[in-house]
């Protein structure tokens, strides 16, 4: 009775440490995909911004040169590689604050190429800077989170 007793306590015992290790292994990936996901993000959301300040900086440098068109096109190519980086960032975040500080910080960098003049032109910048700052303190949180 006693080894029978013995051999259904190890039984349970063992699964209930596979059970955890199991959940463990899960949060340790999620926490990986988590850290890439929003790494990748910020990466992509300040590429968005300074793309969007050379296509601001390029016309009024060098008006009329050909190039400058290639510079909006780098711009919009910038900010498709970070709204690509956003909806990883919606699938996986576990906190709808993240995904809301991310949205801005994306959003932030359009009126840079639009700025009325140099004052503009850096207020939104740092404006910009500071909404992905914004966005990385709070992933961070969600990734220690986990």
């Amino acid at each position: 009775m006693g080894t029978l007793l013995g051999s259904a306590l190890t039984h349970l015992f063992q699964r209930r440490a596979a059970r955890d290790g199991a959940r463990e292994a899960h949060q340790q990936l999620l926490r990986a995909e988590r850290m890439t996901a929003y790494s990748t993000f910020a990466a992509a959301a300040v590429a968005a911004s300074r793309a969007q300040l050379d296509r601001w900086h390029r016309p009024r440098e060098n008006p009329g040169d050909p190039e400058n068109d290639k510079v909006r096109l780098v711009a919009y190519e910038r900010r498709s590689e970070a709204r690509q980086a956003f909806f990883r960032v919606q699938l996986i975040a576990s906190n709808p604050e993240v995904v809301s500080l991310a949205r801005i910080a994306l959003e932030s960098s359009r009126p840079i190429a639009r700025a009325s003049d140099e004052d503009e032109s850096r207020r939104l910048t740092d404006e910009c800077r500071a909404a992905i700052e914004a966005f990385v303190i709070r992933a961070a949180g969600d990734v220690q989170q986990t």
